[in-house]
Formats: C-alpha cells, structure tokens, sequence
C-alpha cells in the first residue's frame, strides 16, 4: 500500500506533496533539499482510474484502454483490411467511449489476461 511505502521513504527523507493534475496518475512530491520529486503510482490502494487519460496503442497495433484488461481493438487489422480512415476514426471512438471507470479487484485481476508492460511501451 502506498502509505507503508511513504513510511518507509519518509523516514529517509522528508516528502512534500505536490498539487494534483487533472488527469494525475502518480502522486508526486517534492523531496526537502532537493530538485528532482519522487512519484508514486498506486492503482491498487489509492485508485486513478475515473481520472486516467491513457490510452495505449500496442506494439501489435492493438489498442488497451487499461493496463489490467485484453486490448480492445485491432487497429492493425483495420488497417489491413483496407479500412476507410471515418471507419478508423469511429473505431477508436467507440473504444474510447468504453474505457472503464476502474479495473477489477485483486481477485479477479488473477484471472484476467494481461499483456506485458514491455510489449506496449511501458
């Protein structure tokens, strides 16, 4: 959980939080005494998901509106097929349009496939 975690860095040095963006994924802080900041990206104890912005286009040209589901659609077979580009541009909207408010539980995360971080980029 991401408040162990702060403990643990807090007792090394000393976090200020930083203000919130719109579309925030990490929790970021400035480190007392230094320049860079430290962020910490907690998806499972301290949900972003009805603020994320991401959509994620794989290296098989499959598109992910999360990380924890199946990719939603295949562009490239669109593609490949000869797909006009207001086909493509519905295609992407419609699965936009479905990008879920929040991923699933720790339990049922066990049984959805996921496709590594290092195939799409991450």
């Amino acid at each position: 959980p991401l408040a162990d975690i702060r403990k643990a860095v807090d007792a090394v040095c000393e976090l200020e939080p930083l203000p919130l963006k719109k579309d925030f994924i990490s929790r970021d802080h400035a480190v007392s005494g230094h320049k860079g900041k430290i962020g910490f990206i907690a998806s499972m104890t301290e949900s972003f998901c009805s603020g994320c912005s991401r959509i994620r286009l794989t290296a098989q040209g499959e598109m992910k509106t999360c990380l924890f589901f199946p990719p939603e659609t295949s562009l490239r077979d669109l593609l490949r097929s000869g797909a006009s580009d207001d086909v493509l541009r519905d295609t992407i909207r419609k699965t936009v349009m479905k990008k879920r408010s929040g991923h699933p539980d720790l339990l049922t995360l066990q049984t959805v496939s996921q496709t590594a971080m290092t195939v799409i980029g991450g």
